[in-house]
């Protein structure tokens, strides 16, 4: 039996199990990607589960306004109105 099916299903406690179960995670990604036919598919819908869970208590995603979301992305990313024209100019404001 490989490591991939030698998960034992509980709750992640801390960082270290979080990121253990995220590498097991992509590694069942990597060999069935979206077969729902593989035998490893429901480990693998079962253990995402489990990371989103500690996600959500650990990482939450705050309320906010789309505008506040971009706004962030173009600071992070160091980008401009003029770089993204689809959504507007310098000039011309927001839409």
């Amino acid at each position: 039996m490989d490591n991939k099916t030698q998960i034992v299903f509980k709750d992640i406690l801390h960082e270290e199990e979080y990121e253990k179960a995220i590498a097991r995670l992509n590694d069942l990604l990597d060999e069935i990607g979206t077969n729902e036919q593989h035998p490893l598919y429901h480990l693998l819908d079962t253990l995402g589960t489990i990371i989103e869970a500690y996600e959500i208590e650990h990482y939450p995603i705050p309320n906010c306004h789309g505008n506040d979301v971009l706004a962030y992305l173009m600071e992070e990313h160091k980008l401009t109105l003029s770089d993204l024209p689809e959504i507007g100019s310098s000039e011309s404001g927001n839409r």
